[in-house]
Protein backbone atom coordinates (compact mmCIF):
# COMPACT_ATOMS: atom_id res chain seq x y z
CA UNK A 1 0.00 0.00 0.00
CA UNK A 2 2.73 2.43 0.77
CA UNK A 3 4.05 1.59 -2.52
CA UNK A 4 1.24 2.63 -4.64
CA UNK A 5 0.61 5.76 -2.47
CA UNK A 6 4.06 6.93 -3.00
CA UNK A 7 3.44 6.60 -7.11
CA UNK A 8 -0.04 8.66 -6.70
CA UNK A 9 1.78 11.01 -4.79
CA UNK A 10 4.69 11.15 -7.47
CA UNK A 11 2.52 11.02 -10.37
CA UNK A 12 0.34 14.43 -8.84
CA UNK A 13 3.70 16.29 -8.41
CA UNK A 14 4.72 15.70 -11.89
CA UNK A 15 1.44 16.43 -12.96
CA UNK A 16 1.51 19.65 -11.11
CA UNK A 17 5.04 20.46 -12.67
CA UNK A 18 3.50 19.94 -16.48
CA UNK A 19 0.75 22.51 -15.39
CA UNK A 20 3.08 25.14 -14.17
CA UNK A 21 5.32 24.47 -16.64
CA UNK A 22 2.04 24.58 -19.64
CA UNK A 23 1.02 28.17 -18.24
CA UNK A 24 4.76 29.73 -18.26
CA UNK A 25 4.80 29.14 -21.78
CA UNK A 26 1.22 30.17 -22.67
CA UNK A 27 2.05 33.41 -20.55
CA UNK A 28 5.42 34.17 -22.62
CA UNK A 29 3.62 33.94 -25.83
CA UNK A 30 0.75 35.93 -24.59
CA UNK A 31 3.28 38.62 -23.75
CA UNK A 32 5.48 38.06 -26.81
CA UNK A 33 1.79 38.55 -29.11
CA UNK A 34 0.80 41.39 -27.07
CA UNK A 35 4.62 43.21 -27.23
CA UNK A 36 4.70 42.59 -31.35
CA UNK A 37 0.57 44.09 -31.31
CA UNK A 38 1.92 47.17 -29.81
CA UNK A 39 5.17 47.84 -31.25
CA UNK A 40 2.74 47.10 -35.15
CA UNK A 41 -0.18 49.32 -33.80
CA UNK A 42 2.39 52.06 -32.85
CA UNK A 43 4.75 52.19 -35.88
CA UNK A 44 1.14 52.54 -38.35
CA UNK A 45 -0.17 54.79 -35.82
CA UNK A 46 2.93 57.02 -34.49
CA UNK A 47 0.56 59.31 -32.53
CA UNK A 48 -0.45 56.44 -30.17
CA UNK A 49 1.55 56.53 -27.09
CA UNK A 50 -0.19 53.82 -25.20
CA UNK A 51 -1.94 50.34 -25.75
CA UNK A 52 -4.23 49.48 -23.61
CA UNK A 53 -5.25 45.49 -23.79
CA UNK A 54 -7.85 43.66 -22.03
CA UNK A 55 -8.07 39.99 -22.01
CA UNK A 56 -11.70 38.25 -22.05
CA UNK A 57 -12.62 34.79 -22.02
CA UNK A 58 -13.20 33.17 -25.08
CA UNK A 59 -16.95 33.13 -24.11
CA UNK A 60 -17.42 36.38 -23.98
CA UNK A 61 -16.84 36.98 -27.63
CA UNK A 62 -19.73 36.78 -29.67
CA UNK A 63 -18.35 37.08 -33.05
CA UNK A 64 -15.93 34.12 -32.38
Amino acid sequence: MAGSSKKVIYAAMIGNSLISITKEVAAQVIETSVTELTKEIKVAYPVVKHVFIEAESRSQHTDI
